[in-house]
């Protein structure tokens, strides 16, 4: 379990210019979960994933993994082991020259057999659809395939949290659907919890859970369906309930094939079979 305890955070704790990032955070996350945690620019979600590694530590409170704390220095190696942490551009993720050199990078500074780490990085690059491009050089990968590079790098050390700062916002779209698969089939296969920090708003419906954050305060912890359901909430959020969905719920109970419905994409395809 990963625990934020009446977590607060300040940058330029004390100073003039000091700037209240987050507070009063109380927050649990199981090792299978698919979250999205969404807010506008400012609203604490970029340093809640700092957080959650130990690169940042509460100025008040206290943030457990396990029973490790982050403000305990010595935990720290461990946490990272446990919670991956990817940010928004791979090309500041990627330090190695070839691609399996890059995702053999953190377990070898582990300590792990050569023979395992061998294992992992075969492992890991066949999980992001990435086995066949061991000996290229990452400068020669699309961004798609970086950041997917970038993912198994951190799938090596064997988290059990992954945590996702805008993973998607340097790809097109066709590439941004392909990591969000990518990221469920992770979740369902390997048993990670997916902390999935976004602006997009069509990225959540692939989790089952929805943190919206606004002034570095937590105003809605609870299910896709219940959140889309709130209008106390989506206005608190500066969220209109999209078209596709509102057709969804006024049709499901009408029409059973609209309950698969999850886009609107998948709304159209189903609406072009009815026709």
């Amino acid at each position: 379990m990963l625990q934020l305890k009446n977590v607060s955070f300040s940058y330029n704790k004390g100073q003039t210019d000091e700037i209240q990032a987050l507070s009063n955070i109380n927050l649990s996350i199981k090792e299978d979960e698919f979250i999205s945690i969404i807010g506008e620019n400012g609203s604490g979600k970029s340093t809640l994933a700092n957080l959650l590694n130990g690169l940042l530590k509460p100025t008040e409170g206290e943030v457990l993994i396990g029973a490790l704390s982050t403000k305990d220095d010595k935990n720290l190696l461990k946490i990272r082991q446990k919670v991956g942490l990817l940010f928004q551009n791979p090309d500041n993720q990627i330090i190695a020259t070839l691609v399996d050199e890059d995702v053999a990078f953190g377990p070898e500074n582990l300590g792990v057999e050569r023979s395992e780490i061998i294992k992992r990085v075969e492992t890991s690059l066949a999980s992001v659809g990435m086995q066949g491009y061991k000996k290229y050089e990452p400068h020669n990968l699309s961004a798609g395939q970086r950041q997917k590079v970038a993912i198994a790098s951190v799938l090596a050390m064997q988290p059990d949290y992954l945590v996702l700062d805008e993973p998607t916002s340097y790809l097109d779209p066709a590439s941004r659907q392909d990591i969000l698969k990518l990221l469920k089939r992770i979740n369902k296969e390997r048993q990670i919890s997916i902390i999935n920090i976004t602006h997009y708003l069509n990225q959540v419906f692939v989790s089952e859970r929805i943190i919206s954050m606004k002034k570095g305060e937590i105003i809605f912890d609870g299910s896709v369906e219940d959140y889309f359901s709130d209008d106390k909430a989506l206005k608190a959020s500066g969220i209109e309930r999209p078209l596709w969905l509102e057709i969804k719920q006024k049709y499901a109970t009408k029409v059973s094939e609209i309950k698969k419905v999850n886009s609107a994409e998948s709304l159209g395809e189903i609406l072009c079979l009815l026709s």
